[in-house]
C-alpha cells in the first residue's frame, strides 16, 4: 500500500456488507512486521471465491502490473493538477502523484500481486487536486481482466467516462494511456515439478537458457530469475547457477 499513502508497510482490510464496502488501513513500523501481520490476518479472512474448474489441489495465482503513462485533454479549468487512483473492483489500492493538466505525464508503475479470484475489473479514476476544496473525480475507465491477454503486455488509450463520478462536466474530459500486464498462473502440487527440477539443475543448464530465451519481457525475466534462484537454492546448487550465468554473460559481452 505504499503507493496509496506514499509511505511503506501499509496493509488494507476490506469489509464487505450487503450493500456497502468499508476499507481500513494498518501501518507497520517495518517490512518484517507488515509481513507478520499479513501472515496472521490472512487465515482469518473470508474470500468469496467463485466456482472455478481448477481442481482443489491446484493453486491459481493472479497478478496485475499497471503502468499509468499519461493523459490528454484533461480540462484545465476543472483540474489544474490531476492524479490517478487505481481500484480493484470498487476498492482503491494505489494512486499517482499530481501532475499539471491538460496533458499530465505520470509514468508510474504499480505491481499488484495475489489478486483475489473475485476481482474481475480494475479502474483508473482521474481526480482534480484541489488546493482548498475537496479533490473531485473528473472521469474514469474500467477494464475487465478477462479482456486482457494473459502474459502479454497491452498498451492503449482509454476515453474517460464521467458516468457515476458526479463530475461537473458531461462532455469530453480527455483520455488516459495505460500499459498493463496480467498474469493468471496455475500452480500444480509440488510433486508435479520433480521432473522439471531435475532438468533445470543438470550440468550445462540448457533448460535454463531455453527458458530465458522465451521469457524476454522484463517482468517475465525477473519472475524467472527469482524462481530459478529458489529452485537451485533448495537443491544446494545456487553456486552452479550463478557461476554458469556469469560466464555466459561475460561470453556474450566479449
Amino acid at each position: 500500500m505504499k503507493a496509496f499513502f506514499d509511505k511503506p508497510n501499509c496493509l488494507q482490510l476490506v469489509t464487505r456488507g450487503l450493500s456497502s464496502v468499508e476499507s481500513n488501513y494498518l501501518c507497520a513500523d517495518t517490512a518484517e512486521e507488515a509481513q507478520h501481520w499479513s501472515h496472521m490476518i490472512k487465515p482469518l479472512c473470508y474470500q468469496a471465491i467463485p466456482h472455478s474448474p481448477v481442481p482443489s489441489r491446484v493453486k491459481e495465482l493472479r497478478s496485475l502490473h499497471v503502468n499509468i503513462l499519461d493523459a490528454k485533454r484533461i480540462p484545465g479549468k476543472l483540474a489544474p493538477q490531476s492524479y490517478c487512483v487505481i481500484s480493484l473492483n470498487d476498492v482503491k489500492v494505489c494512486r499517482t502523484r499530481p501532475q499539471h493538466s491538460p496533458d499530465p505525464v505520470w509514468e508510474e508503475e504499480f505491481y499488484l500481486d495475489e489478486v483475489p479470484a473475485e476481482i474481475t475489473t480494475f479502474s483508473v479514476t482521474v481526480f482534480s487536486r484541489g488546493k482548498r476544496a475537496k479533490d473531485t473525480a473528473i472521469g474514469h475507465v474500467t477494464v475487465k481482466l478477462r479482456s486482457l491477454r494473459p502474459s502479454e503486455q497491452v498498451e492503449d488509450w482509454y476515453l474517460l467516462s464521467t458516468q457515476g463520478t458526479g463530475a461537473p462536466s458531461k462532455g469530453d474530459v480527455g483520455s488516459v494511456r495505460i500499459r498493463t500486464y496480467f498474469q493468471n498462473d496455475v500452480v500444480m502440487p509440488l510433486e508435479e515439478y520433480n521432473g522439471l527440477q531435475e532438468l533445470l539443475v543438470q550440468d550445462g543448464l540448457e533448460t535454463v537458457f531455453a527458458l530465458a530465451e522465451v521469457c524476454k519481457h522484463q517482468h517475465e525475466s525477473n519472475t524467472l530469475a527469482g524462481a530459478l534462484l529458489n529452485i537451485f537454492r533448495s537443491t544446494g546448487k545456487e553456486a552452479l547457477l550463478m557461476t554458469t550465468l556469469n560466464a555466459y554473460q561475460i561470453a556474450q559481452e566479449g
